[in-house]
């Protein structure tokens, strides 16, 4: 995604998100683009839903705010299940606090404002050059876990 922005998209469906990215596929998301104003409603929802092992999220820049879920194991901003993977090198997603803030129902489990990684699934920050190792990882834990923080990171770099 090179500029421009996916906006109020509403999702009814489970496993979903304004992006999915799944069965391996690859998603670039470049400085300029910003997801926006996408809503979900069933579970396993996100603006950008990454699912599948050799499922990868590269945020390369850009903005992912003011997204909305409101059922369980979902994130307003980023959902990362079933292997997939987030890697993070520049851009911001909007948590708690913010003007932009990406939304989830606190009431619903396991749902999370700005990321949200099941078990298996991998968030971290670098450079395109560097490698992704376990040092970088925006949430630290195991198991279910995610963040309402927001995230901003600038050349691999957390702010």
């Amino acid at each position: 995604m090179n500029g421009g922005a996916i906006f109020d998209n509403e999702s009814a469906a489970g496993n979903s998100g304004a992006v999915r990215v799944a069965l391996g596929a690859r998603f670039y998301m470049h400085p300029g683009a910003v997801i926006r104003n996408n809503s979900g409603t069933a579970g396993n929802n996100a603006a950008v839903q990454v699912t599948g092992a050799g499922s990868i999220f590269t945020m390369l820049g850009g903005e992912i705010q003011s997204n909305a879920v409101t059922a369980a194991n979902s994130a307003g901003g980023v959902n990362v299940v079933d292997n997939g993977a987030f890697r993070m090198v520049g851009g911001v997603i909007y948590g708690t606090g913010s003007a932009n803030a990406n939304t989830s129902n606190p009431d619903h489990a396991n749902s999370f404002p700005v990321l949200r990684l099941d078990a298996t699934g991998t968030a971290r920050r670098g450079t395109l050059a560097g490698n992704w190792d376990t040092a970088a990882d925006l949430v630290g834990g195991s198991g279910i876990r995610g963040t309402g923080e927001t995230i901003r990171v600038v050349n691999g770099v957390l702010q």
